[in-house]
């Protein structure tokens, strides 16, 4: 997640939750060796025990809570890579399907045009030359027209 500035605030959180937990890590330290050398206030040792793991549970609980906002976050990202990536091959074939359907056209049409010029040449290599008055195009054209 990023904050204003653009950084990723679960990372300044984690920074934040390191230095609390090593200032209860050193209050426990405190108060653990107060109680060898103060025995009469046992009372007031264990009520900041009480205090210092309250304080690791909050902290516990934030971080819990921190998990389930990336898992989610992850969850979300899964999600919508997965449904673009469906998006983009369903694209891909279609564009195939319709080439290829472009490709046959284009194929059977330069078929029948092959076919068309090797009739027309072998029509014109077999008949003999016309009288000169009428010329090669216009023969080719009532040649066309004819059939």
């Amino acid at each position: 997640m990023l904050n204003s500035k653009g950084t990723a605030g679960s990372i300044n959180r984690g920074n934040d939750g390191t230095q609390q937990f090593n200032r209860t890590v050193n209050q426990f330290n405190q108060t653990a060796g107060s109680l060898s050398t103060n025995p009469a206030s046992l009372k007031t040792k264990l009520v900041g025990l009480e205090e210092v793991i309250k304080a690791i549970s909050d902290e516990l609980n934030l971080h819990k809570k921190e998990v389930q906002i990336l898992r989610s976050e992850k969850d979300t990202l899964e999600s919508v890579l997965s449904m673009k990536t469906q998006d983009v091959k369903k694209t891909l074939t279609n564009e195939m399907s319709r080439i290829e359907e472009e490709m046959k056209r284009h194929f059977a049409h330069q078929k029948a045009e092959n076919s068309r010029i090797q009739q027309l040449s072998l029509i014109h290599i077999s008949e003999p030359t016309r009288q000169a008055e009428i010329s090669y195009a216009v023969f080719c054209l009532k040649k066309k027209k004819r059939n």
